[in-house]
């Protein structure tokens, strides 16, 4: 269930919360940038690992629905302890936030 709400956000999501980068056929196409979603996502896992609370990443959300909604799923997964799986978590995590962007803009 969650999959799919996110997957409405990104199909909804306008390029006005994010750049006004169009270099990319999604981006023209649609408004929404899932390499620059991927790497908003990439930041907010890189500040839960390091141990930022998820009330501040909340307040930096400032009320953007697709941001709040990657800030829960982040604090849905665990907080390594170890660095090298601290990185892992990090990319795995903007790779699935960038595939749920791809696949909700090739629906």
């Amino acid at each position: 269930m969650k999959r799919f709400i996110i997957c409405l956000a990104f199909a909804s999501f306008s390029s006005v919360a994010l750049a006004q980068d169009t270099t990319t056929e999604e981006t023209a196409e649609t408004g929404v940038n899932c390499e620059q979603i991927g790497e908003l996502a990439e930041s907010i896992m890189r500040n839960r690992q390091q141990g930022a609370s998820m009330s501040r990443m909340m307040q930096i959300a400032d009320g953007n629905e697709l941001v709040r909604m990657i800030v829960m799923e982040a604090y849905n997964l665990p907080r390594m302890s170890v660095p090298a799986n601290q990185q892992r978590e990090i990319a795995d995590f903007r790779n699935e936030i960038e595939l749920q962007c791809y696949q909700a803009l090739s629906n």
